[in-house]
């Protein structure tokens, strides 16, 4: 049986290639929250992505009320297995972009649904 699950020795590495995956190439603008681990951040530099950092509120949530700038994508975190607010996310943005969904520490966590946590093709869908 073929499968299009890929396993990586570090998450930096899948993060290049899920850039390429949502058509980030050097010099695109990917949505990044602003409470993240450095060693993302290499990621970015590593494929020439820029970084646009934006605020997540007290509960790790986007921000409310904000509209986040222009990207051609977005990276969303489940903080500590806690699901990332889709529906949220979606009230921020000027426009549908693909949704790179987080989930390093989200293993076998899943949202009040009961859809597993890091299944983008699953969760996402809210956003389109």
């Amino acid at each position: 049986m073929t499968t299009n699950r890929r396993h990586y020795a570090f998450a930096r590495h899948a993060l290049v290639t899920a850039f390429g995956v949502v058509g980030a190439r050097k010099g695109s603008r990917v949505l990044v929250p602003d409470f993240i681990c450095r060693d993302l951040l290499a990621s970015f530099a590593f494929a020439g992505v820029e970084p646009v950092f934006y605020a997540i509120d007290d509960d790790l949530q986007v921000k409310r009320g904000v509209t986040l700038p222009s990207a051609d994508a977005m990276i969303v975190v489940n903080y500590f297995g806690f699901a990332a607010d889709l529906t949220r996310v979606a009230s921020v943005l000027p426009h549908p972009i693909p949704i790179i969904e987080d989930n390093a520490h989200g293993w076998l966590s899943a949202d009040a649904a009961g859809t597993p946590l890091g299944g983008v093709s699953q969760r996402a869908a809210a956003l389109r």
